[in-house]
C-alpha cells in the first residue's frame, strides 16, 4: 500500500493514522508521525496499545439476560514511546513548515514495516532527505523500532535526535476524552492516576 501526497493533510489525518496502523496481535501503534504534532481531538489521536492491558467496567442492562456480558474491557492507550524530533543544523523538522518534495508513505503489510520518504527544505534554504522506518517484529512480539536516515544535501551542519516519552496520553470512548497522566515508572510497574 503507498500513499503519496504532501505530508500533512489534517482532513485525512484520522484515516491515514488508521490506514498506517502496525500491529502483530500484541503490540500496536497508530500510523500517527514521530514529530508527534499537536493534533486537537478532531484531527488525530496517538495510539499504541498492548494486548492484555486494559481497563474493565460493569455493562449495567435495563434487562439482562441470560449469557449477557457483565464486564466490558477497552484496551488502554499506553505512553507514547515513538516521538523523535530531528533538529538539523539548529532548525527542527516539521512538515508544518518549510517545503515537503518527493513525499512517500508505504506501509509493507508482509514485512510489519512503515516507510516515509521525503525531501525537506528548512526555511533557511537547507535541504535534507529523511528517510524512516517503522517496524512491529512478527518474528519477536515485544519490539516495535524505529530508524532514521538522514542525508544533508546542500549543506554541512549538526543532525540531533532528541527522543521523549510521551506519558499524558488520552482515550477516547463514545466522544468523551479521558486524560490518563503517567505518575511513576518503577521498572516494569506503571502506576495510573
Amino acid at each position: 500500500m503507498e500513499y503519496h501526497g504532501d505530508g500533512i493533510q489534517k482532513e485525512n489525518n484520522y484515516r491515514n493514522e488508521t490506514t498506517f496502523a502496525l500491529s502483530n496481535g500484541y503490540i500496536g501503534t497508530r500510523g500517527t508521525f514521530e514529530e508527534a504534532y499537536p493534533f486537537d481531538v478532531d484531527t488525530g489521536l496517538e495510539g499504541n496499545f498492548v494486548n492484555g492491558f486494559y481497563e474493565s467496567n460493569e455493562i449495567r442492562y435495563g434487562e439482562a439476560n441470560f449469557g449477557s456480558p457483565l464486564l466490558s474491557q477497552s484496551l488502554l492507550n499506553l505512553p507514547n514511546l515513538k516521538e523523535i524530533h530531528v533538529i538539523l543544523d539548529g532548525e527542527e523538522f516539521t512538515m508544518e513548515q518549510g517545503e515537503v518534495k518527493e513525499y512517500a508513505r508505504t506501509l509493507h503489510v508482509k514485512d510489519g514495516i512503515l516507510e516515509r520518504k521525503l525531501t525537506w527544505t528548512a526555511s533557511s534554504g537547507k535541504m535534507t532527505e529523511i528517510h524512516i522506518f517503522r517496524l512491529v517484529s512478527f518474528a519477536r512480539k515485544n519490539i516495535m523500532a524505529i530508524r532514521y536516515q538522514v542525508r544533508p544535501v546542500n549543506y554541512a551542519g549538526t543532525v540531533e535526535f532528541v527522543s521523549k516519552m510521551q506519558a499524558d496520553v488520552e482515550i477516547i470512548q463514545e466522544k468523551q476524552i479521558q486524560s490518563w497522566t503517567m505518575d511513576h515508572l518503577d521498572g516494569d510497574l506503571i502506576l495510573i492516576r
